[in-house]
């Protein structure tokens, strides 16, 4: 029982310290900074249970925590940066709303800052109003090929749907 409490309470800890944080700014949002921040309260979550407890029981804490920790990642990666989730909530505030005021509201700036990582990363360039991939982008888009195979996920979407092809 201890450990049950240990993990939700370290999932407690966890839950408060990153909602106060997040009030702090845009920093705060990234994947990085959420791992930082889970592993500090992991380490401190064990390090009391070993100081506090009778019998620890790392394993069973350590799994109430991460559980709960992968299910609040879901939420907040699906309430943060959903396209599903921004489109309906726009639609939600004028209805009916014109396609291309939703994709200009929900989706263009995502594409923008997406190109420009893959830019920056060395991985695509821009032509005009072209994009190509660049060497290393070529050779990364080939390794994902290959993960996504041995995932099942090559040709199939979240949603069924049939995705379209490019060059091989």
């Amino acid at each position: 029982m201890n450990a049950i409490l240990t993990g939700l309470g370290a999932f407690a800890v966890f839950a408060l310290l990153h909602m106060a944080l997040l009030r702090r700014g845009d920093a705060l949002r990234s994947v990085s900074a959420i791992f930082a921040l889970s592993m500090c309260v992991h380490v401190l979550a064990v390090a009391a249970e070993a100081l506090l407890a009778v019998r620890p029981n790392y394993w069973s804490s350590a799994g109430v925590y991460w559980f709960l920790l992968m299910f609040w990642v879901y939420c907040y990666g699906t309430a943060y940066k959903s396209l599903s989730v921004r489109m309906l909530v726009r639609v939600s505030q004028e209805q009916p709303v014109a396609a291309q005021t939703l994709v200009a509201d929900t989706a263009e700036g995502d594409f923008a800052e997406r190109m420009n990582t893959l830019r920056e990363m060395g991985l695509a360039e821009e032509s005009g109003s072209r994009w190509r991939l660049t060497e290393a982008g070529a050779a990364s888009a080939q390794r994902l090929k290959v993960v996504q195979r041995a995932l099942g996920v090559c040709g199939s979407s979240l949603y069924g749907w049939e995705e379209t092809k490019g060059p091989e």
